[in-house]
């Protein structure tokens, strides 16, 4: 996103103020603008995780990195017709029509905007319906501390479909330009709870992927070490402790 320049002065802008002070503006703050960001990892059926090489010359942000499987912003829409059924188009281009009970299904909680928005963005990214979807599971919400504290969601979506059908699909997808026109990235992730925990730690360190997307396997990480008692019982705080410092958040 562009700076923002202060009223008055052009040499200033508010990113550069949160950068000087390092404080966030409260959400209902004039400077904070309304937008809210989703983002996922996928998981396939055979235990493969999606990435997009995010290359395009028309994105404005984290470009030249390696991205989450979706990404994108709630729009009013999903706001406005949250109470409609979700329009999508299948890969032959016939419109789909889907109930809020069905997208409930699954995320097995009360639907929100939020979750309506990473529904139709798994469709225009990569070509996917929501039948092609096991389940969405929110892992949290951070603000973005570069872009004015933008509120971003992040999920974990668990597919039934194979890496096979992702790549085919990914293909056809209308919003497949923001790759570059170039194949997704596929990876296979460890199912046994250790190794997919230093997995994610790898990754969630790694240069090459943009912030959000380190964000988004910090919480993926928190996610498993929470379910798993032997994780918890390895590591319990100091491994916590670890994670936050590498972040450079104090707990």
């Amino acid at each position: 996103m562009p700076d923002i320049c202060t009223q008055g002065n052009v040499d200033d802008s508010h990113r550069r103020q949160l950068l000087t002070d390092g404080k966030l503006p409260s959400l209902d703050h004039p400077q904070v603008t309304n937008h809210i960001g989703v983002s996922a990892i996928l998981i396939t059926q055979d235990n493969y995780i999606v990435i997009q090489p995010r290359e395009s010359e028309d994105l404005h942000s984290n470009v030249n990195s390696l991205s989450a499987s979706v990404s994108g912003a709630v729009d009013w829409d999903d706001y406005a017709d949250s109470q409609s059924d979700l329009v999508l188009k299948d890969l032959d281009g016939k419109k789909c029509l889907y109930s809020n009970e069905f997208l409930k299904s699954k995320t097995k909680r009360e639907f929100i905007a939020p979750d309506r928005a990473i529904i139709r963005e798994c469709n225009e990214e990569i070509a996917f319906l929501p039948e092609d979807l096991r389940s969405v599971h929110l892992l949290g919400i951070a603000r973005e501390f570069r872009r004015l504290g933008k509120p971003e969601f992040f999920y974990l979506i668990d597919s039934r479909r194979k890496i096979g059908y992702v790549e085919e699909a990914s293909a056809e997808a209308n919003y497949r330009w923001e790759y570059g026109g170039k194949s997704l990235i596929v990876t296979p992730i460890p199912t046994e709870p250790t190794k997919r925990a230093f997995f994610l730690a790898n990754r969630m360190s790694d240069p090459l992927y943009n912030e959000i997307t380190q964000a988004a396997f910090y919480f993926m990480l928190r996610d498993l070490v929470r379910k798993n008692p032997a994780l918890n019982e390895r590591w319990g705080k100091n491994f916590q402790l670890s994670v936050l410092e590498s972040f450079g958040i104090k707990p």
